[in-house]
């Protein structure tokens, strides 16, 4: 009864998920099944369940939704109420803050007052394994929302998603989501277009486009941690499943690494029958850099502190200085068009409450000219209403740019956020940029969002 207890918490976003797909008209790229066509996943094929089990799913699902008072656990896109990476992203954090908040009731059931370190140590490997088995697929769909975005961005229309466990069968961001979700570590997904058109360049950053977006996440991951500054035990799974993308896809023989290699040998910026070299290399850097950032070394420490003495909140690593509270730096590994760069950034918190981001991202593979700077800030402008905002600048494109959003308050739970981010770029643009805007010949881009988050 304790374990179901247990795992009942961490399935409940399931079957509301679930039932956002299956009570919902299906909109082009949005996250649904239809009702009409209810499907069983087995192995190798997918198959019409009886009227009875359908009716059955339905109840079960209305009567979860009706318990939790009509919340919804997924993250709408009020703009154009169509599912982008950045509403996935939002969701990635939601899921992982829901976590927090299961794991932190848990500890104060019976089945856990005064609790042994073995029974902790169990505690906390048994919710490691459910939260990545949750949070993986929805990873791992943002990531191929991101190759979608990326082909759209170059000018492609017939883009469509798949299984290498069902073959030769299209399907929607929400049947991929619950086929990863039934089938861990079995088989992997992908995105499908028309490549016949895009130039080397092109190709080269759409290749790369899912796993930068896993690296956008772990920064906002780490953003989330600073502003509350404390990290939380459960927060160690999410953070190295994003902040280790490329070295856990290059475990999974991924063909998105082979593919960017391969497009910087043909543009001439990697001597070629150096594509094993290169993708070894940079999987081994990406791994150091996880470790060595400050967020994991946080979410490390709030881990074994809670293994310790059943604390699973810890204080992050900070040191005082004449302007303020310096962080441990945070480093991450990016896919550009032309070269694979190094980011390294950190916070200061100030007194009254301020913070500020410097950031530094230099070339480590392929075209090595410039440098990319930037500085952030985010400061709470009331009880409801906070802002954030970040400057870019290429010193070899001479290219500037930058992102801002609006946050507010609706109540405890809800949260409406508005971003715009603006690219004014000369030849690349700016990394960040191309990341950002899949745009690889830099110009003017802008682009901008509306969601409504949910938060515990």
């Amino acid at each position: 009864m304790k374990v179901f207890i247990f795992l009942s918490v961490f399935f409940i976003p399931i079957f509301i998920f679930a039932d956002s797909y299956i009570n919902h008209a299906p909109l082009k790229h949005s996250l649904t099944v239809s009702v009409s066509e209810p499907v069983a996943l087995e192995e190798g094929k997918i198959e019409p369940v009886s009227s009875v089990e359908a009716e059955k799913m339905k109840t079960i699902y209305k009567g979860v939704e009706d318990s939790i008072v009509g919340f919804r656990l997924n993250i709408i896109e009020l703009a154009n109420q169509k599912v982008s990476k950045e509403s996935l992203a939002d969701w990635y954090l939601t899921i992982n803050n829901l976590n927090r908040k299961a794991f932190d009731f848990i500890q104060t059931t019976k089945f856990m007052k005064d609790s042994t370190k073995a029974k902790r140590i169990a505690m906390i490997i048994v919710n490691s394994i459910v939260s990545f088995w949750l949070s993986n697929p929805l990873l791992v769909i943002g990531h191929e929302k991101s190759h979608a975005e990326a082909a759209e961005s170059f000018g492609v229309d017939e883009i469509s998603y798949g299984h290498t466990a069902y073959p030769n069968r299209e399907m929607s961001l929400g049947t991929l989501f619950l086929i990863l979700l039934r089938n861990p570590g079995r088989g992997n997904a992908y995105t499908k277009t028309d490549k016949k058109n895009l130039s080397h360049k092109e190709l080269t950053a759409l290749s790369a486009a899912g796993l930068n977006y896993q690296m956008v996440v772990a920064s906002k991951l780490v953003n989330q941690n600073i502003k509350n500054e404390r990290t939380h035990a459960v927060d160690t799974t999410y953070l190295l499943n994003t902040k280790m993308a490329i070295g856990i896809y290059y475990t999974t023989a991924g063909n998105d690494l082979k593919e960017y290699v391969n497009g910087l040998v043909e543009q001439g910026h990697i001597e070629p029958g150096s594509q094993n070299q290169v993708i070894k290399k940079l999987a081994k850097l990406n791994l150091l850099t996880a470790f060595l950032s400050g967020s994991v070394i946080n979410s490390f420490q709030a881990y074994s502190q809670y293994i310790e003495n059943g604390d699973p909140s810890e204080e992050i690593i900070t040191f005082d200085t004449g302007i303020g509270r310096v962080t441990w730096p945070e480093f991450e590994v990016f896919l550009n068009a032309v070269n694979i760069t190094l980011k390294s950034y950190s916070y200061v918190i100030r007194e009254n409450g301020a913070i500020y981001q410097i950031g530094y991202e230099t070339p480590l593979e392929g075209d090595r000219d410039g440098e990319e700077l930037s500085f952030g800030s985010y400061r709470k402008l009331n009880d409801k209403w906070d802002i954030e905002g970040v400057v870019r600048y290429n010193t070899k494109s001479r290219s500037y740019g930058g992102s801002f959003e609006l946050g507010y308050d609706l109540n405890e739970h809800w949260r409406l956020l508005g971003g715009l981010d603006y690219e004014r770029g000369k030849n690349d643009g700016t990394w960040a940029g191309q990341r950002r805007h899949s745009s690889v010949d830099g110009g003017k881009d802008i682009a901008s969002y509306l969601l409504l988050q949910l938060r515990f």
